[in-house]
């Protein structure tokens, strides 16, 4: 519970309303987060506001740290459309041009501040996002060990982590191997294998070979 007060005051902490969503300003986050009355899964959802047809905004950015600590809240029941979140902004787009200025606070987690001092870290949108995302690999992989109904979403998010195949597909042969549920080791099965048809640096066949 505790985890869970710090998490929402860390977010109501961000000045939402001086950074660029979609259309308008992010201050609609805060206005969600404060009113008691919406409902769970309309609070968690940012397509058209953060992120359309998967051109990011800035916002996007600033909410991934949120978007990732929620996955790890104890009892947290919108999974699936924070995984949606996800999928949409780690295979989204932006212009090169297009940047993030920022600082880093580390409580009560990592998570990102705009600033436009002399120190602020500067990336392109783009970059930020994948890089943060990236930074997060194993809490995906993690979930692997979750819930059996979403799984197939969490391995929309890893097997779009290309420049990782290699830890991608060893750990998926691991996890496959290891598992006991014939639902999921078949989803595992079918999207590696997807995956690995994709790559340049694996033989399809050494790969089915491998797992038992």
């Amino acid at each position: 519970m505790e985890f869970y007060y710090n998490f929402l005051n860390t977010l109501r902490s961000i000045d939402w309303k001086n950074i660029n969503g979609v259309r308008n300003n992010c201050a609609f986050i805060n206005q969600r987060f404060n009113d008691l009355e919406v409902n769970e899964k309309s609070l968690w959802d940012f397509e058209s506001h953060l992120y359309s047809d998967r051109r990011l905004s800035e916002g996007a950015f600033y909410i991934l740290p949120f978007l990732c600590n929620s996955i790890r809240m104890s009892g947290f029941t919108q999974k699936e459309i924070i995984f949606d979140n996800l999928f949409e902004i780690l295979n989204g787009y932006a212009a090169f041009d297009e940047k993030v200025n920022y600082t880093v606070r580390l409580d009560p987690f990592i998570h990102f501040v705009p600033s436009n001092k002399q120190e602020a870290i500067k990336q392109p949108l783009v970059i930020a996002c994948r890089t943060y995302l990236s930074s997060n690999l194993d809490l995906f992989l993690n979930q692997l060990k979750e819930d059996n109904s979403l799984i197939r979403d969490v391995l929309d998010i890893i097997t779009s982590f290309k420049e990782y195949e290699h830890l991608v597909i060893t750990t998926l042969i691991d996890n496959h191997n290891t598992i006991h549920e014939n639902e999921k080791k078949t989803i595992i099965k079918e999207l590696l294998l997807e995956f690995v048809r994709d790559t340049d640096f694996f033989d399809l066949n050494n790969i089915k070979n491998q797992l038992k």
